[in-house]
């Protein structure tokens, strides 16, 4: 704050009024990222109103949008975020990256795939130059709406490229965090979880405390799908004590989302429906991505107990809800399908009542793909039981099944936590395709 009350102040005694709308700009980003966003976003409308000067007024509007996601929702930042960039598109195209990047992130949340392509649409106009960090965060965002869109065909080589630039001493912030998505995206926990690491301890010298909750929200994320469940929990406490104090409603529910998949997964069902009947009301309708997280664990615990019809309803509004697209979705329609028609067929109307293009239509190419929640499955067994399991690169390879713990998902916590992802790429190893297109069907 003492930075933002310097700008503020050195903004008040210039005459020149460009200069002044500049210095009170920057008094509103360090009174953002010092979490104070009533300030912030008092100091950015005051800025519209004292230039003309299009950069100046692109940076105030992209902050406006930042406060709207959390005051009113993630579409209406993609919705500011899109004006901002607009607005500098053609004189400064380096910038307006980082401004299709609110909009692509903020999309993505929303569950507005339109806002998704239409963000990868304009990345795809800026002139940037080749090789250049900007141009494969460019990139590596356009693969989010292909990805997304069901399109993963050419979506790995610009992700992997997206993660090693965010790697990199140097990188930025919104490039570390354009990284960290990539990799979650690509199934790279580790490489995610080190991105992130860089840019908290570099948010955390700086004093942008606003950046720590999104920070900790994407390695709760990592943890989580890796099995780390505890350690998941850890980082969304953080996140969530922060983003209290700084009023930051809509991202406390997204983390709380977390946490109700996380009570979910490790049987607490008390606190799965006292958190979820705590967020639903702020997330639905406002953030789509975090609602179908929150009826996903309440899915679970149906299925978990028996209550198969309760359980299928509320998986199939997942998949076919505004979410469905999201990466953090698509890997559930095949596990539930096989999970639902193995249990009790005769509640299972699954294979008519698949949604047209969205992820309950995955094919058989597709379902190959589960050798990387195996592999997930494989190690929490190992760290819960002390049992090894036979998943790994030199064995998969060689035998004609995999070993009983790989696809032995009843009764697994980690079984849910595989389930989180069956990336739509080739598989990081051999496997049988026999047993491939079975995920998730007990070993015999």
């Amino acid at each position: 704050m003492a930075v933002s009350a310097a700008y503020d102040r050195a903004g008040r005694l210039s005459v020149d009024p460009e200069l002044k709308a500049r210095r009170i700009a920057k008094a509103a980003l360090a009174a953002y990222d010092a979490g104070k966003p009533d300030r912030a976003a008092r100091l950015a409308v005051e800025v519209t109103s004292l230039t003309t000067d299009p950069g100046i007024i692109a940076d105030a509007t992209l902050l406006r949008g930042q406060i709207e996601y959390e005051r009113t929702s993630p579409e209406a930042d993609a919705a500011l975020a899109s004006e901002a960039a607009r607005l500098i598109m053609d004189r400064d195209p380096e910038r307006a990256v980082v401004m299709l990047t609110e909009m692509m992130c903020a999309g993505r949340d929303a569950g507005a795939l339109p806002l998704v392509t239409e963000g990868g649409r304009l990345m795809a106009e800026l002139r940037l130059r080749l090789g250049s960090r900007q141009r494969a965060s460019a990139d590596a965002q356009i693969s989010w709406g292909d990805l997304l869109s069901g399109r993963p065909e050419h979506a790995a080589g610009p992700l992997r490229a997206m993660i090693e630039i965010g790697r990199e001493p140097d990188a930025d912030l919104m490039h570390r965090i354009v990284a960290g998505f990539s990799g979650l995206m690509l199934a790279d926990d580790h490489a995610t979880i080190a991105v992130m690491d860089m840019m908290l301890a570099e948010v955390r010298a700086s004093g942008a405390l606003t950046w720590i909750p999104y920070a900790q929200e994407v390695v709760a994320l990592a943890q989580a799908l890796r099995g780390d469940f505890l350690l998941a929990q850890t980082c969304l406490a953080e996140a969530v004590a922060l983003s209290t104090e700084f009023g930051m409603d809509m991202e406390v529910a997204v983390l709380r989302a977390t946490s109700v998949w996380l009570a979910a997964v490790t049987g607490d069902e008390p606190r799965c429906r006292e958190l979820a009947a705590e967020v639903l009301p702020v997330l639905e309708g406002r953030h789509a991505v975090g609602t179908a997280l929150t009826s996903w664990g309440l899915g679970l615990l149906d299925l978990a107990a028996g209550r198969y019809r309760a359980a299928f309803d509320a998986l199939y509004a997942v998949c076919t809800g505004p979410a469905k697209h999201d990466f953090l979705i698509r890997a559930v329609a095949d596990w539930w399908r096989r999970r639902f028609t193995t249990v009790t067929p005769t509640a299972s109307p699954i294979s008519s009542r698949r949604s047209n293009g969205g992820p309950c239509t995955w094919t058989v190419r597709s379902r190959q793909r589960c050798c990387g929640a195996a592999r997930r499955c494989s190690r929490t067994r190992r760290r819960t039981t002390g049992r090894h399991s036979a998943c790994s690169p030199s064995t998969a390879a060689d035998s004609t099944k995999p070993e009983r713990s790989c696809f032995t998902a009843n009764g697994c916590a980690a079984d849910a936590a595989a389930v989180r992802r069956a990336p739509n790429w080739p598989p990081l190893w051999p496997v049988s395709r026999g047993w491939a297109r079975r995920p998730g069907k007990r070993a015999r």
